[in-house]
């Protein structure tokens, strides 16, 4: 409830780890480059080829040079909320960019979430909420 100060402060907790999860995803992506100006930079040259509209009708692809750090980076799920998409993989294979790191920017796939509007292919398969991903089902109940 709203004058709960227990709620207020385990709120306050629960954000402030979501925000450092973030900055470690950050940090362990930035190689000494900016991961998200990559990234935006790939978002919207896609905005303007009509692949998508906003960010989260958005799958990006990171590719890194080795199998180990494809590993460490597809550990966080906060990625897609560092770079708010819908989904991001991490995958390892050839590197043609300076920054250490490829960035392919493709649809996502599934349907909107109508509580989040992130694009997943779970919407749809819940029967008690049809309309929602998994994450806001679950937080509906």
């Amino acid at each position: 409830s709203e004058g709960d100060p227990e709620k207020a402060a385990k709120d306050k907790a629960w954000i402030s780890a979501q925000r450092y999860k973030i900055e470690l995803a950050k940090q362990e992506i930035a190689n000494g480059a900016d991961p998200a100006k990559t990234v935006n930079k790939a978002l919207e040259a896609k905005r303007a080829e009509k692949v998508i509209g906003k960010s989260l009708e958005a799958k990006v692809i990171l590719t890194v040079a080795d199998e180990e750090t494809a590993a460490r980076l597809g550990s966080y799920s906060e990625l897609k909320d560092v770079f708010i998409v819908s989904a991001v993989e991490v995958a390892a294979g050839a590197v043609t960019s300076e920054s250490g790191m490829d960035v392919t920017i493709e649809k996502a796939p599934g349907e909107k979430c109508e509580r989040c509007w992130c694009y997943s292919e779970e919407v749809g398969k819940i029967t008690l909420h049809p309309t929602l991903c998994k994450r806001c089902a679950s937080v509906i109940g």
